[in-house]
């Protein structure tokens, strides 16, 4: 049971380093504010909320288009299914 807890202890352990190294390396947080502070935070009011606006609608249409394929690929799965569940049961009678 020790070496169990030895086991999970290393193995966080090094995720917790590999955080820290990630964190330090890349400064993903700081890009993004920098980003902000440089290219968002001097636009006017409206044009804030108009960007929000359409990245709001984008969002809502990807989430449609990945709805429909979905749909269309269960659908086509489960007309296959039904098919080949039929084969199967009329080869063995």
């Amino acid at each position: 049971m020790e070496k169990v807890k030895e086991f999970f202890n290393a193995l966080s352990k090094m995720f917790a380093n590999f955080n820290d190294w990630l964190q330090t390396t890349f400064l993903f947080d700081e890009k993004i504010v920098n980003f902000y502070q440089a290219a968002i935070a001097p636009l006017a009011e409206w044009i804030k909320m108009v960007g929000l606006v359409v990245a709001i609608l984008l969002i809502i249409v990807g989430f449609v288009v990945v709805l429909k394929k979905a749909y269309k690929l269960i659908l086509t799965l489960l007309i296959i299914g039904v098919v080949a569940g039929l084969v199967l049961f009329f080869l063995i009678q």
